[in-house]
C-alpha cells in the first residue's frame, strides 16, 4: 500500500528540505518507486537540491490549474528511474486548494510506493495544509535548545490530528561535540520529544553545500540508508554517529576537528 509522509520541522534552517531529497534518493535506490512533493511554497527550492530546477517545464501549480496533466508536471531525476518531483511555484500559493491536491494525492497513489511532502517549517496555515494530504510523518530536529522546543508544538499538532506514524530524523549532529559533553545526543532529544528516532544524520558541510550526499562521503551515504531502510521496515535501527569519535583514536579526530 502507498505510504504518505509528510518532512516538517518546527523551524526553519534545519536541512528539512535535504533531509526530504536524501531520503527520496535513498528509497529509490531500494528499488521502492518515490515522487516528491514540494509544497513549501514560500521557498520551494526541493528542485534545486536535487539539481534539477532547469528540467522543471510544468509545476504543480500549472497541474492544480489545468494548465497541465499531472505526468506533464512530474519532473524526473535523471540518475535514477523511479525517482519523481512535484516542484511547486511560489507565485500561485492560492491555487492549492485542499480539495485538488487530495485528487492529486490520489492519483499519485495509483502509480507510487511512496509519496513524500516537503512541508513548510513552523505551525502556519502552509503546514496545515501539507500535513492534511499525510498519513505519516517524519520531523526533522537539529541538537539545538530552540529546535527541539519548537519540534515539540509541531508533535503536538500531528498527534492532535491523529497521524498514523510520527518519527523524528535528528540533523547536523556531531560525534565529537557529543563525546565533549558540548552538545545534546540523540537519546537525550528522544527522551526531551518522547518519540521514536527513524533517522540520524551527522553534520556534513558536503551535504549543507550539496543537497545531495556525495557518492564519497560514505558516512552520510550510510547514514540515509539506514533512515530509508527504517522507514521501508518499519525498524528504528539507530546510526552509530559517535564510532568514529570513541577511543584514543576517536579522542584524536575530536581535537583534530575543533580545529578546523
Amino acid at each position: 500500500m502507498p505510504r504518505t509522509i509528510v518532512v516538517t520541522s518546527g523551524k526553519g534552517g534545519v536541512g528539512k528540505t535535504t533531509i526530504t531529497a536524501n531520503i527520496g534518493l535513498a528509497l529509490a535506490n531500494l528499488g521502492e518507486s518515490v515522487v516528491m512533493i514540494d509544497l513549501d511554497v514560500g521557498l520551494n527550492n526541493l528542485d534545486i537540491a536535487l539539481g534539477i530546477e532547469s528540467s522543471v517545464v510544468f509545476d504543480l501549480s500549472d497541474c492544480l490549474s489545468g494548465k497541465c496533466r499531472l505526468g506533464q508536471a512530474l519532473t524526473a531525476y535523471p540518475r535514477c528511474d523511479n525517482l519523481y518531483v512535484l516542484a511547486c511555484n511560489n507565485t500561485e500559493t492560492k491555487i492549492i486548494l485542499e480539495n485538488n491536491m487530495q485528487r492529486v494525492i490520489s492519483k499519485l497513489k495509483e502509480h507510487f510506493d511512496w509519496i513524500l511532502i516537503d512541508s513548510p517549517a513552523g505551525i502556519d496555515s502552509g503546514f496545515l495544509c501539507a500535513t492534511a494530504f499525510a498519513d505519516e510523518a517524519l520531523v526533522v530536529v537539529t541538537p539545538h535548545v530552540s529546535s527541539v522546543r519548537d519540534s515539540d508544538k509541531v508533535l503536538n499538532i500531528l498527534h492532535n490530528k491523529k497521524m498514523n506514524k510520527i518519527g523524528l530524523v535528528i540533523n547536523r549532529i556531531r560525534g565529537d561535540l557529543v563525546a565533549s559533553n558540548l552538545m545534546i545526543g540523540a537519546k537525550q532529544i528522544a527522551s526531551s520529544l518522547r518519540e521514536k528516532v527513524v533517522g540520524i544524520v551527522p553534520d556534513s558541510d558536503i551535504l549543507c553545500t550539496k543537497g545531495i550526499f556525495s557518492g564519497n562521503d560514505l558516512t552520510e551515504k550510510l547514514a540515509f540508508a539506514m533512515l530509508a531502510q527504517n522507514l521501508r521496515d518499519d525498524k528504528f535501527a539507530e546510526f552509530d554517529y559517535m564510532s568514529k569519535y570513541k577511543g584514543f583514536f576517536g579522542s584524536v579526530r575530536r581535537a583534530l576537528r575543533r580545529k578546523i
